[in-house]
Order: C-alpha cells, then sequence, then structure tokens
C-alpha cells in the first residue's frame, strides 16, 4: 500500500499507477470479451463510430478513433476482409474513401456492445450508482487535463 493509502499492484505506487494498472486490467476484460464476440481490440470502437454514422470518410473514422489515418486503414482493411465493413466513394468523389457498416458489421454491433456491457459490470460491480458516476466525472476531469494542447497527453496522440 502506498503512503497515500492507495493500493498498487507493487510496482508504480501511488494513485497514477493504480489507475495504469486498473486500465490493463480493464483492457484485458474487454480484450476477452472481445474475443469471446470473434472481434479484435479496438474494432468494437469502429463499429460503433459506424452505427452511428455509417458512410464516414476514412481522415474523419480516425479522428473519431483518436488514431492516426495509416491506423484506421489498417483497421478497415482487416475488418473488411473479414466482411464486417466495405470501403466505397459517395457520389462520384473518388478521392475519399468513405467506410459503411455491412449486414455482418450491423449484427456485430450489438455483439461489440453486449461486450461492453459485460465489462462494464465486471468492473463496476463493486460501486454504487453514486460512486460510479462520480468516477465518471473525475475520469474526464483527468482527460481534460490530459488532452490540453501542450501536454504531453496532448501531443501522443
Amino acid at each position: 500500500m502506498a503512503k497515500d493509502g492507495t493500493e498498487t499492484d507493487g510496482g508504480d505506487p501511488g494513485l497514477l499507477g493504480q489507475l495504469l494498472y486498473v486500465a490493463r486490467l480493464a483492457r484485458a476484460e474487454r480484450q476477452a470479451l472481445l474475443r469471446g464476440a470473434s472481434l479484435h481490440a479496438g474494432q468494437d470502437a469502429v463499429l460503433a463510430a459506424l452505427a452511428e454514422e455509417d458512410g464516414l470518410a476514412m481522415g474523419r473514422l480516425a479522428a473519431r478513433l483518436g488514431v492516426r489515418p495509416p491506423t484506421a486503414t489498417k483497421m478497415v482493411a482487416r475488418m473488411e476482409a473479414r466482411g464486417l465493413v466495405r470501403r466505397g466513394g459517395a457520389d462520384g468523389d473518388r478521392r475519399r474513401t468513405f467506410v459503411f457498416l455491412s449486414e455482418q458489421g450491423s449484427r456485430a454491433v450489438a455483439q461489440a456492445e453486449e461486450a461492453r456491457r459485460k465489462g462494464e459490470k465486471a468492473a463496476f460491480s463493486g460501486l454504487k450508482d453514486k460512486d460510479f458516476r462520480r468516477l465518471g466525472k473525475i475520469l474526464a476531469k483527468i482527460r481534460r487535463s490530459l488532452e490540453k494542447p501542450g501536454s504531453r497527453g496532448a501531443q501522443g496522440q
């Protein structure tokens, strides 16, 4: 236990160390649940973005995912090979590539959402509703602090 009373994994002490450790555990849980739905990490975010707005331009999809365009292109290529999405132009514009959910991808959206719900239930089952809402607000504040222009976190994106 760290001096501030927080529990750690025995590695990096303090709140940030605990946050990083919990993030690793949550990511592993999410990956296991996605594998059960025959999806890979990150594909759930692509499906959710396209479910919200189908036919996204590749650059806009990358921005929504918080990744660089080449990374989004690789993700989409893998998903297209599995029949989850398809790429195409829109209204004769051949300069831009748009990404659309396939029929199989539309079905996978529900599976990804179910994996997300199960992951959240596993992670937050020990929290009361009030604590859950408070945690959400705290995490949003931390995110905003790290996303400020000039912060090292913002530079990594």
